[in-house]
């Protein structure tokens, strides 16, 4: 993940995850009932009917540099499935992102920084799989370079998991691992070019509880086997009004929410 996600997650972007509660989640299927990315992720928009379509949140992020630690503090605005913004705190230096229908929009001292075609994370596997159908879902992961014609059954933290994207040891290949009992996404890798070097970048996401069980609170980033971020998540509300200047791109606005 690229900047603007470091500056937000960069959210962009660990509480147990076998200790969150399994309201809204059905038992595994039969093995031969899953055949695809499209049956997962069916499963995955079925089982929260009532995950949030907007919230706001604060998240702290925990950057590790070769200097040092450095601290973030971000106000996060979702419209799901489509649009998320961050803004940087404190809010008077107007820098942040806009996330929109696949683009991602940076933005300092209120104007438009770079532009450029991504998606976030978070929004994807917290809060757009469950407010979309499945097959808009098998179209985001696609263009996140998943190759959603592979899955295969693994464990993560001791919970079985459906991942796609990859085969059996296949650690660097772009892809989503998903709980196969609560169905939420727990983890996302995805290697992302940085001059002549490849970079392994591992975010899993965790912590996720009562009221809105399917968003995580905790999230972590692992760049190269090293954690490059911690980011937690409070101040949590759901089923909030969005300004219709939210996400405007032209520039970035103070809005109330």
């Amino acid at each position: 993940m690229r900047t603007p996600v470091l500056g937000v997650l960069l959210v962009a972007l660990t509480a147990a995850c076998q200790g969150a509660p399994q309201a809204g989640a059905g038992p595994a299927p039969a093995r031969d009932a899953i055949r695809s990315a499209a049956d997962i992720m069916t499963r995955v928009a079925a089982a929260y009917p009532a995950a949030p379509r907007t919230a706001a949140f604060t998240q702290a992020n925990t950057v590790a540099l070769s200097s040092g630690d450095i601290l973030q503090r971000q106000r996060v605005l979702v419209r799901a499935p489509d649009a998320m913004r961050i803004d940087n705190l404190p809010l008077s230096g107007g820098s942040g992102a806009i996330y929109i229908d696949g683009r991602a929009i940076s933005y300092a001292s209120g104007r438009r920084a770079a532009a450029a075609n991504e998606r976030n994370p978070l929004m994807l596997l917290g809060f757009s799989v469950f407010a979309q159908p499945a097959a808009a879902s098998v179209a985001s992961l696609s263009a996140l370079g998943v190759r959603t014609s592979v899955i295969r059954e693994e464990t993560f933290d001791g919970a079985p998991v459906w991942v796609i994207g990859a085969a059996p040891g296949d650690s660097t290949s772009n892809q989503v691992w998903i709980d196969s009992r609560r169905w939420i996404p727990l983890r996302i890798i995805q290697s992302v070019r940085s001059g002549t070097r490849t970079l392994v970048s591992d975010t899993r996401f965790s912590g996720h509880a009562a009221p809105a069980p399917t968003v995580p609170r905790v999230i972590d980033v692992y760049r190269d086997g090293r954690r490059a971020l911690r980011g937690t998540i409070d101040d949590l509300r759901v089923g909030v009004t969005v300004p219709g200047a939210a996400f405007d791109t032209t520039a970035l606005r103070p809005v109330q929410y």
